[in-house]
């Protein structure tokens, strides 16, 4: 358990110190003072000057910070520092050094996703929906179906469907939901209602071939579908050795692009909830990213885990680039809103919003953190 800490602890620190090291390096880059890149939190065990910046390690052993100078407008500093200070440089190199750390998120996302598709190889369309998964006592269980199976076929009175893609089996099964649908199946196993496999279909050497009859559920429970299964159109190909590489960066940039599409409605969804005075229960805080990561590391493996801390680096991009107050969206949109009316929001407006909506942020995070603490103790 002390490793699963550990390896938790420093993967959500990498994820923080390379959202941080954008801004820091994007600052240096184009002139400002950056007084401190710190990893972990203050107070300070040790810190060494190099150059103009302070580099510390701090007692709190998480995350990082970077303090650069002046990202407020202050009064009364030296004419030269002044130069140097954020709040003077120009709105693009601000909006740079704003952007920069969710761009590292991303990019860090994309890099994980190809080193893990590179491994395992790279997903391709098999033509072929294949069950990953059954849901206990779903219709799928109760008819025998299995994980590995392939379904080929679906037919509710004289009506046949040749089935190539999940979209397809999802679509025909709830326009037949609650009539039964005959579902034509490989597996590679001996079957009973043996029947010919079709030529057309390519089938892995040893799969055979059979029917069986369900009804799709017309109100399935809530995360299943119409039959209880979890299916899949893509099979995991391993090209030639340098191939891999190249194939990987294209698909985690595909990875990539999917999960912060998905966690975008996600977050959608998580605010509307908010609005309407409902909590959110499957939104999930530290306790809860540490739960689902053990799990994944104790019953998938090493790359499994590194797949989930690519899918959390978007979500850190994503997150960060809400317009929020104290948040990186927060301050772009302060450009912005400067950019498209040439007027520039006041230090003292500008620290009061940001305060407030560091109250909020930390308010949320306690909701989300309580609703971790009570799925745990089953409260």
């Amino acid at each position: 358990m002390l490793v699963t800490i550990l390896t938790f602890i420093i993967a959500i620190s990498i994820l923080v110190l390379i959202h941080e090291f954008g801004h820091f390096f994007v600052a240096k880059k184009s002139g400002v003072w950056v007084q401190e890149f710190g990893l972990g939190y203050p107070p300070r065990a040790i810190g060494k000057k190099i150059g103009e910046t302070i580099y510390s390690l701090n007692w709190i052993p998480a995350g990082g910070f970077v303090r650069i100078f002046g990202e407020l407008k202050q009064e009364g500093e030296d004419k030269k520092l002044q130069k140097r200070a954020m709040y003077n440089k120009s709105w693009k190199v601000r909006l740079a050094v704003s952007i920069a750390g969710v761009f590292m998120n991303f990019v860090f996302g994309v890099v994980v996703f190809a080193i893990v598709y590179s491994i395992l190889g790279v997903p391709q369309y098999s033509g072929k929906v294949q069950i990953t998964e059954v849901a206990p006592d779903s219709p799928a269980q109760l008819a025998g179906l299995i994980e590995g199976d392939y379904v080929l076929f679906v037919e509710n009175d004289g009506s046949k469907q040749t089935i190539k893609t999940t979209d397809e089996l999802i679509d025909y099964s709830l326009a037949y939901a609650g009539q039964e649908i005959t579902y034509t199946v490989a597996r590679n196993a001996e079957v009973e209602n043996k029947v010919e496999c079709p030529s057309e279909i390519s089938l892995p050497e040893g799969f055979q071939c059979f029917e069986v009859g369900l009804a799709p559920r017309v109100d399935p429970p809530e995360g299943q579908g119409a039959i209880g299964v979890a299916i899949s159109d893509t099979e995991i190909v391993k090209p030639t050795w340098w191939k891999r590489p190249f194939l990987g960066v294209v698909e985690g940039l595909r990875e990539a692009w999917f999960w912060g599409r998905m966690i975008v409605e996600r977050l959608f969804v998580l605010f509307v909830d908010l609005f309407r005075g409902v909590t959110p229960e499957d939104i999930a805080g530290p306790i809860g990213i540490y739960q689902v990561s053990s799990t994944i590391q104790r019953q998938s493996g090493m790359l499994m885990l590194l797949h989930f801390f690519g899918i959390l680096s978007v979500n850190f991009a994503i997150v960060n680039l809400m317009p929020l107050p104290a948040l990186d969206g927060g301050r772009i949109l302060f450009i912005l809103f400067e950019v498209l009316t040439g007027k520039r929001i006041s230090t003292k407006i500008e620290l009061t919003v940001n305060q407030i909506g560091m109250v909020l942020l930390l308010l949320l995070f306690l909701l989300i953190t309580i609703g971790d603490i009570r799925r745990l103790i089953g409260f």
